[in-house]
Formats: structure tokens, C-alpha cells, sequence
């Protein structure tokens, strides 16, 4: 809509009486707000983030932290805002908000405003999107001015907190921003001393195999003031609530976990330990140990995009390699075979499947219709060569002599970042057109599946929509995205295959809504037993268990919050909802000593689990201190050939100028071709050598990358070897640098800038190769090297240190009294519940000296911790 057909749209809104006006949210989101709450809003958000500003200055030793620069770049662009706002105010005459005689906002599916900005000195996970989105900014607009002038505001969601507790600080915001400003916690970080509290929990990392404490704002603090004033504002109905009045309200779902061993070629590249405790670097755990250790550029590689490849290699690891062998094992051959049971099982009632997948998604033109089902995906050629033999000589009056070439910004950064990000290209292999084919083949007639990005106009979802639900469509793909909220495909539904594990609980939430709704017709033939299968595919070891972790976590702290029951100050959202189940199970037997058993049971777990990681801790204690050995006397090692490498570098320089010529020699089957380029020299002779010498550099290229996975002497410069290996797995050309020392020990490098990430097509620059070599071999580099063997060393010696502290402080288990005592009292309350069982006369006289024992200890804990803060 145009600004002239808006103005008259508005003025209609103005003059004609209407009750109601219903408009999508990008609708709104163009009507502006008046300049005068436009400035309040961002100033607001200004003050908030120059008083983080002063905290982080404060804290911070220079004042110049990173956190520092990044909120002072947020304070700067909202400025620009500001002075935009004011600006437009003075020139424009156009309506606004407050002009249109709005007396209530309804805001349908309003988590889509949930990430409002906010400031925080935290430095703790769990926070959310701290810079938040324009669309809630301008949320913020409409419901201030509502607020100020005495209006109403309606929010309508099935999921008000979707992935983090400070989405409850923008629902406080939005809806009762007086309230927060009377009671002195208008800013975030005031409302989280409050109401939130941080807690140290294990993470697993990307690699889903070793655990890290971490702080998180994982729980809610004074709860009972928390719920209080969110009740304030909230109406709260669930499908329990609903069920109270009808019983078959919605269909019930019954889990099904398909789980996936992983491949060899997953297992290797999650990472698998060798002798002495070390990954490959190019595995996912070797590449977070690379980037744990510092100083690696973050646009080759960072935590993400390791996190992204261990969840992509989970899925599928043609994902990582799209050349690799179709695993049969695999989770999309897993779902394959699931979705093809269902089909054929419910095909008298034409049964419906959904399936979601986030990652492998169909390219836009791959529809589903136009897929060639008999057509097997086509291999790409194993060698993937990527160089030709043929080198094309500098045009005529360009020449460079190669000493000024390989001169020229000599001190360039390593990494020019033309290189493929790891996350490029993740729709190079398409697991939708892969599944496809695989339920072709097995019989499905292809008119029958269909991929949700078929329809790109809202006449052809409508379209699409009607043939799920009659039963011409039987198996629908999707991603959240696209197959989330408004996706009304419910009528034949019998399973729902969840492949990967969506980031958030929201969205978990929005793809089973898609199935546990009103309207399914086999439920409503046969309520009390139609279930949908819901199957969710893990492959063991891999991502899968982080993502999993991910979501039962958030859901059960957030499922908690939502019953709006609180019997504590707090809530951490860990164990709490199983052992509140199985208390009330235990109550509603009338008898305390069925909760006495429930509570110790519950109590041998927990001191069990305690048990166990003080075993582990301790064993691993050991194991480490034994490793660390190893890899003590392997950076020794690794600091005495750096050292050997340095002293013959600076001998060679010593006696071969490097600046009076270059020198090097390019090994062609087998033999040694040498080159003297002098420096200042422009001869029709040189033009002819440098050629000559790029052409072989080419050519040995070319006959590495053919022989791939093995070894290949390119050439010999400065008085080292270097040798190049093509990886085809990992599309990788890397290079070492070898010499021979004089007690004829072998030494070899492998520098990260010597690491070429193939796959755009464009040639390896001969001038550009030995400007990073020499960037590797020089004295300054070296001397950092050692550096960092010495840092290694010291830090290996001293983590040994710590671990024998550890286990000389820890000759046993501290609590080893409770634990023990919780076994026996176990032991005795099962065998009085026994007595009972037989004898309903018998009264038992047991009391547990444990439970005494925990309710003393929680009781110490509670009067150090509790901080009552009333609202």
C-alpha cells in the first residue's frame, strides 16, 4: 500500500464508525506512532544502555572492552534514530497512530513481538537477543501511547515465554510498564536482580560428549511475586484446563524415538581420541579445542559454525560431504521407512503424515512436482580437479617481477576471508528431493507427497491445504518457518516426524500444534483410542543430544511457570515437574508413607547422580593427569623442532639474501627444478622463468589434488620441503613444512594459513601461496610458536597440579554417610509399604532420619540464599 492509498485508508478509519478493524501485523507495523512517544521510546532505551555503559567502564580495566564498543555502536545508531524521528516530525504532516481513535489493540499470535531490545551488564547465557527486533520497537510504540492514555491492550498466545525468562521482562514492559517504574524496576537488570537467578549447570558442547559449567539465567526468583503480577495481566487455559469439561478435547500423541547409530565418517568427524588423547583438528571437537586456545580468525571458523556442522552431520552427513555414500542407517532412511509404514497403514482412511526438517531444504526451484523420482542423484567427479594445466602469462605491460609481487603487503592477514564459510552452501544436497525419490521408489505415487515450498502464494497454500486434508497429499515436508502457525492440515492426521530438533521450545510447540488440534476426523471417529505417533529421530553421539538437552530443558522450566502453581520462592526448571508428578501420584494415596518413599526414592536418585560425577570427576581426575603427561612432553617436543626450524630459517637468511632474489625449487616428477628470480629485474628471461616456475607450481597442484589422500612434495624454498595433501572428504588442499635437523630428526608443521578450503573454482595464486609461507617462516611467527608451547606447557603442568590437589583433598565421598543411609532407608520403607500391602491393619512407626538429615541442610542452604523481595 502506497502512502497516498494509506492516508486514505486512515482518513476512512478516521470518518466512517467502525467497531472493528482487522489488518496483518506488517500492516501495522507501517501506521506510525506519534514523534513525541517515538522520542520517548528510544530515549528510554538510550538511558538504559549508557547506564550499562558506566557499569562495563567501571568494571572493565581500560574501558574498551569489546561489550563496551558494541553497546556505545547500539546507543549511536538509536541516535540516528532519534534525530531521524524529529527530523520527519518537522517535514511530514502525515497521520498517525493517534490519530486514528483506537480504543483497544488486539495482537493475535503476539510471541512474534516477544524480542524487544534491553540492556544488561549480565554476562551469563540464557539472555535471549539482547538487541532485539524494529517490529518490537514499534509494538512498544503502539502500547505506550495505549498506556499513557488510558487505552486497552489484548495479547492472544499459545506460547507467551518461547525461549527465554527475559521474554517475561517484555511482556512486564508492554502491558504494565506503570507498574514497573512505581516499584523501581523499570530497566532489566533492576526486574532480574528481582525476579531471576543465575545458576552454574553442565552443557554439553557441540560435540555432545563433554560437559562445561556454565552460568545461566535459568531460573525464576520469588515466584510467588513473579506469577503474581504476571496473573495481573494473564488469562491462563491449557489443554488441562480444557479437559477438565471434556476429556477428548484434542488427539493424544504417542512418542516414538527412532534412534540412529552414527557412521564411521560422522564418528570421525564429531572427533574420536587417539593414543595420547588428542582429535584431528579438522573433527568438531579438534576444531573447538583449536578455537578454545585463541587466536584464530573468526570469520574462518567459531563456535557456530561448529555447533551448525555437528547438527548438520547429525542429520545427514551428505550435508557435510555431499559426495559421501548414502548411510542406511541413517535418521532420513530411519523416516523413510517410518513414513512408508504409516502410509501403507492407514491408506483405507487416506492417513496424513507431517514431516519437518529445518536444514536440507529444497532450493526454490525444486518443486516437488517437477522432481525426476526415477533419476538417481547424479555423482560429482570423485578427483575434483579444480586446476587446469594451462597458465596464462601476464598480459603485455603488466608484468610484476615476482620478488616485488611476493613483497607487496608482505604483513596481509593470513586469512583473506575469500575462503567458503563452513556454513556455505547448506542446501547444496537436498534432503527433501532425497526423500522424495526414496518414497517413489517404494511405491508412493509422487502426486501424493508434496514439499511445503511448493506453495508460494497464498492461493496455492489454500490449494495445497485442501488436498492434505481430503487425502490427495499423504506425506507433507516442511520447516518450522514455513509449516508453523497457520498451517491447517489436521484433518488425516496420524504422524508427525520430527528429524531434527527445532532451537527453540516455541517452535517444538508450534510443529506438534500443527497435530494436536481440533478437527482431526479419524480422532473424532474413535476418541478414546486414536493416537498420532509422533516420532523423533536422535542420532546417538552426535548434536542431536545438545538440541534434545536444549528443549526438554527450556520447556519444563517454562511448562512449570505457565501452571501458575508455586509452592517455593523459586523455580530452575530441572527435575522439579517429575517430582511434583510423582508427589501428587503419592499424596493421593492418603497415606504419608507412600510420599516418604516417593521423597526418598526421589532423594537416592539425585545423591546417586551426585555419586556418580564425583566418581567420574575423580577418574577423570586421573586419566587427565596421565594425558596431561603426554601432551607435556608433545609441546616440548613441538617447541624443540620449532626452535631447530627457527635456527636453520635464520642460517639460511644469513647466507641466501632473501631480498636480493627469490629462490626456490619445484618438484617435478621427482627431480628438483630451480629457479633464481633476481630482485629489480624486468628481462624477457625472467618473464619466461617466473612463467615457467607458475606453470609447475600449477601442475603440481593438479597432481596433488588427483592423487587425493595422499602425500605429494610440491617444492623446496628457504631450505624446507613442502608438501601438499588433498582431503576429499573435506574438499581441504593443506600444505607442511618439513626439515631434517642435524641429529636427523624429522620435524613437520602444518600452518593454518597454509589450509585452502576448495570448491569456488578460482586457482591457487603461486605469489599469494609464498606470501602466506613466508608469513609462516619468519623469525616473529616462530618465536610466537614457542611462546605458545611454553603457555601450553605451563598450563598443562599447572591444570596437573590442580587435579592433584583435587584428588589428595577428595580421598572419598564428602556425603558418603547420606548416601548410604538413603540405601538403607530405601531398603526398609519398601519392605514396610510390603507390610502394609499384606496386613491392613499394621501400622508403620518408620520415620527417616534422611529426610531429616536433606530438610536440615536445605534449610541451612535457604537461610543463606533467600532474598524476599516483595512487589
Amino acid at each position: 500500500m502506497d502512502k497516498e492509498h494509506r492516508n486514505e485508508f486512515y482518513g476512512k478509519i478516521i470518518n466512517e464508525n467502525w467497531d472493528a478493524i482487522i489488518m496483518a501485523h506488517s500492516q501495522i507495523e507501517r501506521i506510525p506512532v506519534p514523534a513525541e512517544i517515538e522520542r520517548k521510546v528510544i530515549q528510554r532505551e538510550i538511558d538504559e544502555l549508557e547506564e550499562t555503559i558506566s557499569f562495563l567502564e567501571e568494571e572493565s580495566e581500560n574501558g574498551r572492552s569489546y561489550s563496551v564498543k558494541e553497546v556505545q555502536k547500539r546507543v549511536q545508531s538509536l541516535r540516528a534514530k532519534l534525530e531521524s524521528a524529529i527530523d520527519k516530525k518537522s517535514k511530514t504532516k502525515m497521520i498517525d497512530f493517534s490519530d486514528l481513535g483506537v480504543d483497544c489493540l488486539i495482537v493475535d499470535e503476539s510471541h512474534l513481538y516477544k524480542n524487544l531490545p534491553f540492556s544488561t551488564h549480565l554476562k551469563v547465557k540464557g539472555l535471549g537477543n539482547k538487541i532485539g527486533s524494529k517490529k518490537a520497537l514499534a509494538m512498544l510504540g503502539f502500547t505506550t501511547y495505549l498506556n499513557e492514555n488510558n487505552k486497552k491492550i489484548l495479547f492472544l498466545t499459545g506460547t507467551p515465554v518461547s525461549n527465554s525468562l527475559t521474554e517475561l521482562y517484555g511482556i512486564n514492559k508492554y502491558l504494565m510498564p506503570k507498574e514497573l517504574e512505581q516499584k523501581g524496576i523499570g530497566s532489566f537488570d533492576a526486574w532480574a536482580a528481582n525476579f531471576t537467578k543465575i545458576e552454574k549447570t553442565p552443557e554439553l558442547n557441540a560435540s555432545a560428549r563433554n560437559y562445561k559449567i556454565v552460568d545461566r539465567l535459568a531460573a525464576l526468583n520469588n515466584l510467588p511475586e513473579v506469577c503474581g503480577a504476571y496473573n495481573n495481566v494473564a488469562d491462563i487455559v491449557t489443554n488441562s484446563d480444557i479437559k477438565q469439561y471434556y476429556k477428548y478435547y484434542v488427539p493424544r500423541v504417542n512418542i516414538k524415538k527412532s534412534i540412529a547409530l552414527p557412521s564411521r565418517a560422522i564418528r570421525e568427524y564429531i572427533g574420536v581420541e587417539d593414543a595420547n588423547g588428542f582429535y584431528d583438528e579438522r573433527s568438531i571437537i579438534g576444531r573447538m579445542d583449536k578455537l578454545s586456545k585463541g587466536g584464530f580468525d573468526p570469520r574462518i571458523d567459531n563456535y557456530l559454525k561448529c555447533t551448525s556442522d555437528a547438527k548438520k552431520a547429525g542429520i545427514d552427513f551428505r550435508l557435510i560431504d555431499r559426495n559421501a555414500k548414502d548411510y542406511k542407517g541413517s535418521k532420513i532412511n530411519k523416516c523413510v521407512e517410518n513414513t512408508f509404514e504409516e502410509y501403507q497403514k492407514w491408506g483405507d482412511d487416506r492417513g496424513t503424515q507431517l514431516i519437518f526438517l529445518d536444514i536440507g531444504t529444497p532450493k526454490r526451484s525444486s518443486k516437488s512436482i517437477d522432481i525426476e523420482a526415477e533419476k538417481e542423484i547424479e555423482e560429482t567427479d570423485k578427483d575434483d580437479i579444480l586446476y587446469n594445466n594451462d597458465y596464462e602469462a601476464d598480459e603485455p605491460g603488466s608484468f610484476t617481477n615476482f620478488n616485488d609481487e611476493i613483497e607487496s603487503n608482505r604483513d596481509e592477514e593470513e586469512y583473506d576471508g575469500t575462503e567458503e564459510d563452513r556454513d556455505a552452501g547448506e542446501n547444496s544436497f537436498e534432503l527433501y528431493v532425497d526423500i522424495y525419490k526414496k518414497l517413489v521408489k517404494k511405491g508412493v505415487p509422487r502426486q501424493e507427497i508434496a514439499f511445503i515450498h511448493d506453495a508460494d502464494t497464498p492461493e496455492k497454500k489454500r490449494e495445497l491445504y485442501r488436498k492434505v486434508n481430503s487425502g490427495e497429499v499423504r506425506i507433507l515436508l516442511g520447516s518450522t518457518n514455513k509449516m508453523g502457525a497457520g498451517t491447517n492440515v489436521q484433518e488425516r492426521v496420524v504422524a508427525i516426524h520430527h528429524i531434527d530438533a527445532p532451537w527453540r521450545p516455541a517452535d517444538f510447540i508450534q510443529r506438534d500444534g500443527r497435530v494436536i488440534r481440533q478437527g482431526n476426523m479419524l480422532f473424532e471417529r474413535d476418541p478414546e483410542n486414536f493416537k498420532i505417533n509422533e516420532y523423533r529421530y536422535i542420532t546417538e553421539r552426535t548434536y542431536d543430544a545438545v538440541a534434545w538437552q536444549i528443549i526438554e530443558t527450556k520447556s519444563k522450566a517454562l511448562l512449570n511457570f505457565r501452571k501458575g502453581t508455586v509452592d517455593s520462592r523459586s523455580l530452575s526448571g530441572f527435575e522439579e515437574e517429575a517430582a511434583s508428578a510423582a508427589e501428587m501420584k503419592a499424596a493421593a494415596t492418603g497415606n504419608p508413607l507412600f510420599m516418604d518413599q516417593v521423597r526418598l526414592k526421589a532423594a537416592l536418585d539425585k545423591e546417586e547422580a551426585v555419586y556418580k560425577k564425583y566418581l567420574n570427576d575423580y577418574q577423570d581426575a586421573e586419566d587427565t593427569i596421565r594425558a596431561n603427561w603426554n601432551k607435556i612432553q608433545n609441546f616440548k617436543k613441538e617447541k624443540y623442532n620449532i626452535e631447530q626450524a627457527k635456527t636453520h630459517l635464520l642460517e639460511y637468511e644469513e647466507r641466501f639474501n632473501p631480498a636480493a632474489a627469490f629462490k626456490c625449487s619445484i618438484i617435478k616428477d621427482g627431480k628438483a627444478v630451480e629457479f633464481n628470480i633476481p630482485a629489480k629485474t624486468d628481462s624477457e628471461n625472467i618473464r619466461l622463468e617466473q612463467d615457467k616456475m607458475k606453470g609447475l607450481f600449477e601442475r603440481a597442484i593438479n597432481l596433488t589434488i588427483r592423487n587425493h589422500d595422499q602425500t605429494i612434495p610440491i617444492l623446496n624454498y628457504k631450505g624446507f620441503r613442502l608438501d601438499g595433501y588433498y582431503s576429499s572428504s573435506y574438499k581441504e588442499l593443506s600444505f607442511t613444512i618439513n626439515m631434517q635437523t642435524t641429529d636427523n630428526n624429522e620435524i613437520e608443521m602444518e600452518p593454518e594459513n597454509l589450509i585452502y578450503k576448495l570448491g569456488d573454482g578460482q586457482p591457487i595464486s603461486f605469489a599469494g601461496f609464498i606470501k602466506r609461507t613466508n608469513n609462516f617462516l619468519n623469525e616473529e611467527r616462530l618465536n610466537l610458536l614457542i611462546k605458545g608451547c611454553d603457555d601450553n606447557i605451563a598450563k598443562f603442568q599447572q591444570n596437573t597440579q590442580d587435579l592433584t590437589a583435587f584428588i589428595k583433598q577428595n580421598p572419598t565421598y564428602e556425603r558418603q554417610e547420606l548416601l548410604n543411609l538413603l540405601k538403607k532407608e530405601n531398603k526398609v520403607i519398601m519392605n514396610e509399604l510390603n507390610k502394609i500391602a499384606s496386613n491392613k491393619g499394621y501400622k508403620s512407626n518408620f520415620k527417616s532420619q534422611a529426610l531429616e538429615m536433606l530438610e536440615s541442610l536445605s534449610r541451612n542452604r535457604s537461610d543463606k540464599d533467600e532474598n524476599c523481595i516483595t512487589m
